[in-house]
């Protein structure tokens, strides 16, 4: 009796282990259309953010885009805000995790008063994008080929294209860098980018877990395989970020307790071209921004004017 009841014990522990992992995988993946509110870290910065959503929603001359992703023909949408006199310049914004495009008001705001177009599209399984399934940016950055082609449809081949995102955003530009882009498209911002899915999904578990997490990761990224085409191993700033030729600038927070700092400088460091990074004193997780809007402006505003030659 007593053999038998050992040898369950593992196969209940494994069995556990199992329904753990689809559990998380499902919490983590399935797309939620709740934007959270704004985290405790944003409240002494709430009047600012709402300022910046009503902004954008009184802009009468926004467009709504739409195009198909290549991968499953899901339908993908997108805010266009033209600037206000005819610009060759054009911002492609990218969202956070569970974020949405009217979430990045206040990066919209700031470009659009730099004369840019600023083009804000909804992540896969975020907003009015859609996919039952989040992609953590390795489908996303696919889908930024699409769009840039978009813009430059519109505004031609004289076009200057910058990509920014934000938390997952970041590393969704991040991996960007590591595509063959049209050569209309000069630089590339990433705020709180991580350096791969992996080493990110394995910080937030040792923190918050005393799990065994790398039997969990590998059965999730197992069941994510299936489910969006694509294993963990594959969502690797770092390692787009070394077949990059374009100027990139790393934003982060120094107190960000979600995308730890260590992983600003490992993507510093696989960048083999012109870079730049600003590690921000006090700042939170995408907090840069809130902390200091002005000296944001200028930091942005610096890199790009180095990228114009």
């Amino acid at each position: 009796m007593k053999k038998k009841l050992l040898l369950a014990a593992p196969i209940i522990t494994t069995s556990s282990i199992y329904l753990l992992s689809r559990l998380l995988y499902s919490y983590a993946f399935k797309r939620s259309d709740i934007v959270p509110e704004p985290g405790k870290d944003i409240i002494g910065y709430a009047e600012d953010y709402y300022y910046y959503l009503d902004w954008l929603e009184s802009q009468p001359n926004r467009e709504h885009w739409q195009l198909k992703s290549k991968t499953n023909h899901h339908k993908l949408n997108a805010i266009w805000l033209p600037a206000k006199n005819p610009s060759k310049f054009t911002v492609i914004i990218s969202h956070g995790y569970k974020g949405n495009n009217i979430t990045m008001a206040n990066q919209a705001h700031m470009f659009h008063h730099m004369g840019f177009n600023v083009l804000m599209p909804d992540s896969r399984g975020h907003g009015d994008s859609c996919d039952n399934y989040i992609s953590f940016g390795w489908l996303d950055h696919y889908d930024l080929l699409a769009w840039i082609n978009m813009v430059l449809h519109r505004i031609g081949p004289k076009s200057q294209i910058y990509v920014l995102g934000v938390s997952m955003g970041g590393a969704n530009v991040l991996m960007l860098a590591g595509e063959k882009l049209p050569t209309q498209v000069k630089g590339i911002i990433a705020d709180c980018g991580y350096s791969s899915l992996n080493e990110e999904f394995e910080y937030l578990a040792h923190k918050q877990t005393k799990l065994p997490v790398k039997p969990i990761l590998k059965i999730m990224s197992s069941i994510n395989k299936i489910k969006n085409g694509f294993s963990f191993d594959v969502v690797n700033s770092v390692k787009q970020l070394k077949k990059s030729t374009l100027p990139i600038f790393i934003i982060h927070g120094a107190k960000d307790e979600y995308v730890p700092t260590y992983m600003a400088y490992k993507n510093y460091n696989a960048i083999p071209g012109k870079k730049k990074i600003w590690i921000v004193p006090n700042a939170g997780h995408t907090m840069a921004f809130c902390i200091d809007p002005r000296e944001y402006h200028k930091q942005v505003a610096d890199f790009i004017k180095s990228t114009m030659n």
